[in-house]
């Protein structure tokens, strides 16, 4: 009794504890709608952004990857680092179905390009159709869901990237479609079975994900919230329904599955496809492909005008901004309170913001450093932050409804109804402001580029060697490898030039048994840097030059030293340059035009709009402006003037403020002259008054427009042009002459 009393005493003084409250498990508030509204409106949600993409969808080869990807999947080869299998074999699937009945009707059609750029039209309505799940989910509200999709559709980049074969459209169905399979999972039960299969699936997309572009990596948070979610034991229980370790080993199991893509590489490699990128079939090389271990030499490498963090941050932002326009941006704000809303979608929201904030932050950290030009192309990275703007304009009008607890019916729909026609006024605003960035269907700049390059380029028999810089070389391999090029060429790589024993010579040695190879020699040993690349450049011409003409499509100023020192010569035919090797120092017929103009089909680049064009899409035109300015020298030279006039309207037409070199006459004034050669004189006085209109201190002005006048019998006019030429240029000794014989033949005429 004494120690129960003092028990009980014991309990008295103790300090007074609250007894603990039992949280209420939150239940998720169903979705009124029947079954059937909820899959109409999922097959419009899909079926609109497939028209959308089918219809902005790029009818020809793409600048760019898409010709090494599209190649890589046709001839099932390997596409450049990581090799994205998750990306190729799907895609070459595709390839192989019989869809050309849907190829659209284009003047410019190459049905194998156009299918591959059609696959990312469908994998981007897969990826809006998942938008619209999620926002169902978080929302439980179908037209918020259909709405919300509808703007997601025409989202800027990613709406862009929907026309063309890229990973990115893939990347982001991947991504959404993991956030979904969390979403899922969290709404299961916990401590159930079903939360299990859903981790299983996650590992296995997460892994599919990774195969086809690794920026899936920073998701791993959201992974890992699936793994603690399939632990939770259920209610009452202190265990899950399988022991931890055994979840764990299952869903990295299954992540393994997923990343089995992978073995693609080497067994293809072994195939010995005619692109071969990387040569991963031996361990090394399949380590090195899988690391991105180029890219990595490349980066380290870059010299030159750098970019910093802030440089990328200030354009993430820009980018952010024009996604859907700054209104949608401030619609979404309030969309930010789900994740401080008791829910069991909270974990899978949660998880997916970390993501996208380490992958945000880790792009702009690793980018810093690149070159100033290529800053436009880290714009696709965010894309999956870019839908995730459209995700939190739906929850923002779905969390303003919650906010005013409208009791009546009348007042939930009207307020539906406004809500669906501000998201609806939202997604028609971002289709009027990105429609012409993001519309592929006319981009036909890089088609017809390596069309009229490969036009100037001798026909069988004949052998040639085309030399290109950059991505451009991609072009050429899907004409090659694709379309079957009727001609017999080499494409050599400026990137190749500088790099010896490498996979990209061994391919270029089976397509070429007869080419002799610098990259396969030994001038590695002995030259470095810029001067390797020089050499194996003369090398490759020396060698070959017997049984190869060679080509260029441009020149680049790391090969200025050979102009002076070897014994060549270069010759502009069309767009490119031809390299002839001349040890006997012969004159050259600079340029030459050996192409007929009517196999070229740049004039259809004078229709297509030059909005928003990317850097090595303006580089296009630029490149043809060049050439048509030095055609028209040519026709000049040769006394074809109208022919000149012709060439020099065309690179105006390209690049109205094209600048040929400080020694070179100006492209308005070589039109003029040729103009009042070629006995066009009212467009000819038109163009030299405009000149002067300019610039009324140019003598050489005057004294053509007196030419005119003279020409036309105006003697008086013709008699003032000339003296003003003097009066600015006194001591010209040609304008000095010719205004004396003026003088000299109205004397005559007068005397008679």
């Amino acid at each position: 009794m004494q120690n129960e009393n003092l028990q009980n005493s014991d309990q008295v003084t103790l300090p007074f504890k609250k007894p603990e409250k039992k949280r209420k498990p939150v239940v998720l508030p169903p979705i009124t709608a029947k079954p059937y509204l909820i899959r109409l409106f999922g097959f419009i949600s899909f079926f609109f952004s497939l028209f959308v993409y089918y219809l902005t969808t790029c009818p020809v080869i793409y600048y760019g990857d898409a010709g090494e990807l599209t190649v890589a999947a046709y001839r099932w080869g390997i596409a450049h680092p990581p090799g994205y299998p998750g990306y190729i074999i799907p895609l070459g699937i595709f390839l192989r179905l019989p869809l050309s009945f849907l190829a659209p009707h284009s003047e410019f059609l190459q049905p194998i390009a156009w299918q591959a750029n059609f696959f990312s039209a469908v994998m981007g309505a897969f990826t809006i159709w998942v938008v619209y799940l999620i926002i169902l989910r978080l929302t439980r509200t179908p037209w918020i869901a259909l709405a919300g999709s509808i703007l997601a559709t025409f989202g800027r980049t990613f709406w862009s990237q929907t026309g063309i074969a890229e990973v990115y459209t893939l990347n982001a169905f991947f991504a959404m479609l993991l956030i979904l399979l969390a979403i899922v999972q969290g709404e299961a039960r916990p401590g159930s079975r079903e939360r299990v299969k859903w981790l299983k699936w996650g590992s296995a997309i997460w892994g599919l994900s990774l195969a086809n572009h690794h920026e899936m990596a920073f998701f791993f948070p959201v992974w890992l919230t699936m793994v603690g979610m399939a632990m939770i034991p259920a209610p009452g229980s202190k265990r899950p329904i399988l022991p931890p370790i055994r979840i764990l080993i299952e869903g990295i199991i299954y992540f393994i599955i997923g990343l089995t893509p992978y073995l693609y590489l080497p067994i293809a490699s072994a195939m010995n496809p005619p692109l071969n990128w990387g040569d991963p079939a031996t361990f090394s090389g399949f380590f090195k492909v899988l690391s991105r271990a180029d890219y990595r030499e490349i980066k380290a490498s870059i010299t030159g005008d750098l970019i910093t963090s802030l440089d990328i941050l200030v354009k993430f932002t820009f980018w952010t901004f024009l996604q859907y326009g700054p209104i949608a941006i401030i619609f979404a704000l309030p969309g930010f309170s789900i994740f401080f809303k008791r829910s069991p979608h909270r974990p899978a929201l949660v998880a997916s913001a970390i993501s996208l904030f380490l992958m945000n932050t880790a792009f702009t950290i690793y980018f810093t450093g690149i070159d100033r030009p290529s800053l436009f192309f880290l714009e696709v990275y965010f894309i999956p932050w870019y839908l995730a703007i459209a995700i939190l304009v739906a929850i923002s009008f779905n969390r303003i409804r919650y906010m005013f607890k409208f009791k009546s019916p009348i007042s939930n729909i009207t307020y539906g109804a406004v809500a669906f026609g501000l998201i609806l006024l939202l997604s028609f605003t971002a289709f009027v402001q990105n429609h012409s960035a993001s519309d592929m269907s006319d981009n036909i700049e890089g088609y017809i580029y390596s069309h009229d390059v490969l036009a100037s380029l001798p026909a069988p028999p004949e052998k040639s060697i085309l030399v290109v810089a950059g991505d451009e070389i991609f072009l050429y391999w899907y004409w090659k490898w694709v379309e079957i090029l009727g001609k017999d060429v080499a494409v050599i790589g400026t990137d190749a030039l500088g790099v010896t024993h490498s996979w990209f010579w061994d391919d270029v040695a089976r397509d070429q048994p007869t080419l002799v190879l610098p990259g396969n020699s030994d001038p590695g040993r002995q030259y470095q840097g810029d001067e390797l690349s020089r050499k194996m450049l003369e090398a490759l011409i020396r060698d070959n030059r017997h049984a190869y003409r060679v080509f260029m499509s441009a020149w680049e100023p790391v090969f200025d030293p050979i102009l002076s020192e070897g014994p060549w010569h270069m010759v502009l035919d069309g767009p490119v340059l031809e390299i002839e090797w001349d040890s006997e120092g012969n004159i050259s017929d600079y340029p030459r035009r050996a192409t007929g103009i009517d196999d070229f089909k740049f004039e259809a680049l004078f229709d297509v709009s030059r909005d928003n064009l990317a850097p090595f899409e303006e580089e296009v035109f630029d490149r043809y402006a060049a050439a048509c300015y030095n055609l028209a020298i040519f026709a000049s030279r040769h006394n074809e003037y109208a022919l000149a006039v012709q060439f020099i309207q065309y690179c105006l037409k390209f690049q109205p403020g094209y600048n040929p070199g400080e020694h070179a006459m100006a492209p308005k004034v070589l039109l003029a002259v040729c103009l009042t050669k070629a006995g066009f004189f009212e467009p000819a006085k038109a163009a030299f008054n405009e000149l002067i209109s300019e610039n009324p201190r140019e003598s050489l002005y005057h004294s053509y427009l007196a030419e005119i006048y003279f020409a036309e019998g105006d003697t008086d006019s013709a008699k003032r042009e000339l003296e003003t030429a003097l009066e600015i240029e006194p001591d010209n000794i040609f304008i000095r002459e010719r205004y004396e014989q003026l003088i000299e033949s109205l004397g005559s005429s007068t005397g008679n």
